[in-house]
C-alpha cells in the first residue's frame, strides 16, 4: 500500500517543527532551560545510567554527562535528518540521477541525497524533481547549517559551565573539608569576619554557576570521579557551614549580616534551578551539624536546644540539599569523607 503524499509531508513538518523548537529552546533561550525532548532524554538516560551502574561513583558514572550532550545533539541531527527525508517523499517523482535518468529514488537514495545537502556536502549524484523541491534542498542545507553551528556553541558553552563547577567546588573544599572544618578555619578566636571577604566571593561565583546551570540544565549530569570536585557536595557543605553560623554562633561573633544574606541567597537561588534537572527534596532530613566542635575551639554558640529548632525550620532546604548530592551519585555521609579524598588525590569509588 502506498503511503499518500501528504502523510509524508505532515509527518516530515511535525518532526521538523519539534526539532528546532527543542534545538532553539535549548540553545537560544537561557531562562527557559533544556527543551522539553532533551530534558526528558537527559532524565531517561541519566535513570537508565543510575540503574545499570547502581551508586557507584568515580569514572563510570562521570561517562554519563558527556555521553547526555552526545545524544541530545544526536537526537537534534537524526530529527533534522528524517524530518526532510519524509518532507521530500511527499513528491511524486521524488529524485532523479543527476545524470538524467529516469526513476524514483529508492529510500537508501533519499537518506544519501538529504544527508548530503543536510551536512552541506552537494546535492551528490541525485537532483530533485522540481523547483518547489529544490528550494526545499536549499531550506534542508540552510538547516543543517544552523543546526550544526547551533550545536557547537551549544556544548562549548556546557564544557565551559563544568569547568566553572568544578573551579567554585575545589575552592570550597580549600577553605575545609566539612562544614565544621571551615568555620573553624575561619575562626580566628575573636570573631568570624574573616570570612566576610571569602564569602562574598564564593556567592558571586555561586551565582554564576546558578545561571550557567539554569541556561544548561545538563550540566546536573556532570558526575565528578571525586567528591572534592563535585559540585552538589560542594554547596552543601558550604551551606550547613552557613548554616551552623547562622544557628548556632553568638550573633556578636558571626560574619556581617550582609555578607550572610548573599551567602544564602546565592544558595537558594542554586536549589531553585534543581527543578531543572528532575531533582526533588530527599527523605530524612540530614543530621545536623556538629555545634559541639565549635564550642570545643573556644567559640561562643548558642544553646543546643534552640540551635536544634533554628535547623528544624530549615527542614525543607537541607532535604532539598542531599537530594542534589544523592542524585549525583554520592551520599550524604560522604561529606565526613572528603578530606581523605583531598589528601589523598584520587577518586573515590
Amino acid at each position: 500500500m502506498e503511503v499518500p503524499g501528504w502523510l509524508w509531508a505532515g509527518l516530515g513538518l511535525g518532526l521538523l517543527v519539534g526539532a528546532m523548537l527543542d534545538l532553539f529552546w535549548t540553545t537560544l533561550w537561557q531562562d527557559g532551560g533544556a527543551g522539553p525532548l532533551t530534558t526528558r532524554l537527559g532524565a531517561g538516560l541519566w535513570w537508565l545510567g543510575r540503574s545499570a551502574l547502581g551508586k557507584l561513583a568515580g569514572v563510570r558514572l562521570s561517562l554519563m554527562g558527556p555521553f547526555i550532550l552526545l545524544a541530545t545533539v544526536m537526537m537534534w541531527m537524526t530529527m533534522f535528518w528524517l524530518a526532510w527525508v519524509f518532507l521530500l517523499s511527499a513528491s511524486p517523482v521524488l529524485l532523479a540521477p543527476a545524470f538524467g535518468e529516469d526513476g524514483v529514488a529508492s529510500w537508501p537514495e533519499r537518506f544519501y541525497y538529504v544527508g548530503s545537502a543536510f551536512f552541506t556536502l552537494g546535492n551528490g549524484d541525485y537532483q530533485t524533481a522540481g523547483e518547489f523541491w529544490q528550494i526545499s534542498s536549499v531550506l534542508c542545507a540552510g538547516s543543517g547549517m544552523l543546526m550544526i553551528t547551533l550545536s557547537i556553541s551549544y556544548v562549548i558553552a556546557v564544557l565551559s559551565a563544568v569547568v566553572t563547577r568544578r573551579r567554585l567546588a575545589t575552592q570550597i573544599f580549600a577553605i575545609g573539608s566539612t562544614p565544621e572544618q571551615w568555620v573553624l578555619n575561619a575562626w580566628d578566636g575573636e570573631s568570624l569576619s574573616g570570612s566576610d571577604g571569602v564569602l562574598p566571593a564564593i556567592a558571586e561565583l555561586l551565582t554564576e554557576v546558578t545561571e550557567q546551570q539554569l541556561a544548561y540544565p545538563v550540566v546536573h549530569y556532570y558526575h565528578a570521579d571525586a567528591p572534592y570536585k563535585a559540585m552538589p557536595m560542594a554547596v552543601a557543605m558550604f551551606d550547613e557551614g552557613l548554616t551552623l553560623i547562622e544557628c548556632g554562633v553568638e550573633e556578636s561573633c558571626r560574619p556581617g549580616r550582609l555578607t550572610m544574606l548573599l551567602a544564602r541567597n546565592s544558595v537558594q537561588r542554586y536549589l531553585s534551578t534543581l527543578r531543572e534537572g528532575w531533582i526533588s527534596p530527599e527523605k530524612p532530613m540530614p543530621e545536623f551539624p556538629n555545634l559541639g566542635e565549635l564550642r570545643e575551639s573556644g567559640m561562643a554558640t548558642l544553646d543546643e536546644v534552640f540551635y536544634e529548632a533554628q535547623v528544624h525550620q530549615l527542614e525543607r532546604r537541607r532535604k532539598m540539599l542531599r537530594g542534589a548530592v544523592e542524585h549525583d551519585g554520592w551520599e550524604w555521609d560522604d561529606l565526613g569523607r572528603v578530606g581523605r579524598s583531598v589528601a589523598g588525590g584520587g577518586a573515590t569509588e
